[in-house]
């Protein structure tokens, strides 16, 4: 499933040490859209959310600076720790520091998001609980329509069906109630263990550019 996907940046980021150097700055902005929402998977290595695969050659052709540019940002962006790069036998990773700082919205997307996972370990179904659960993972208070709706799902749906409606929810960024309930809608007929693994059929594909290393010595 291919959602909006966006990234936030704090006024502070006026006062980086690099915000004045054009070319650090637009291949650190660069990188964090590049960057994995959630984690997946290439030639059995791990893509972490907030990492991706790339090299000079593709940063050069992206960005339009030289190789020696994209080198020396490089630096200034590992110098401060804001990235950091992983060599393997055929590709480069560069992670995000700190990326969920960039990404995430409330606690719940500081975790990784992924149909496997509950949001809760103790999830008590109750309608008080509820209540209290669904509106950690929003991050805001329930209106009285809201609560009523919620009240609706209690009845209609168990709550695996609920949670898994309320990922797809926080990972579409909608964080509205409504988008939840078309959700329930239009799952209302599928096994629970089949939207789980039309989940895992639904991980992102990882761009692979032309191979070449990042590393300062090439």
């Amino acid at each position: 499933m291919m959602n909006e996907v966006w990234i936030k940046l704090h006024k502070k980021f006026l006062d980086w040490k690099w915000y004045k150097n054009k070319n650090t700055k637009i291949l650190f902005i660069h990188c964090l859209l590049k960057a994995n929402w959630k984690d997946g998977f290439y030639e059995g290595v791990e893509i972490k959310r907030g990492s991706f695969i790339t090299g000079r050659k593709q940063l050069s052709k992206e960005l339009a600076l030289t190789e020696q540019e994209i080198r020396t940002a490089i630096k200034h962006l590992k110098s401060t720790n804001e990235i950091t790069i992983k060599t393997t036998n055929t590709f480069s990773i560069i992670s995000i520091v700190n990326y969920d700082k960039y990404q995430a919205i409330n606690q719940l997307y500081n975790q990784r998001v992924t149909n496997e996972q509950p949001l809760y370990k103790n999830i008590d179904t109750s309608y008080t609980t509820t209540i209290n659960n669904i509106e950690e993972i929003l991050g805001r208070t329930l209106n009285s329509i809201e609560i009523e709706l919620v009240n609706v799902w209690l009845k209609e749906y168990d709550w695996k069906k609920i949670e898994y409606a309320l990922k797809e929810t926080m990972v579409a960024r909608a964080n509205n109630l409504k988008y939840t309930n078309a959700i329930l809608e239009n799952i209302k007929d599928k096994k629970y263990e089949d939207l789980i693994e039309k989940s895992k059929e639904d991980e992102p594909d990882i761009e692979i550019p032309d191979y070449d290393w990042l590393n300062e010595n090439n």
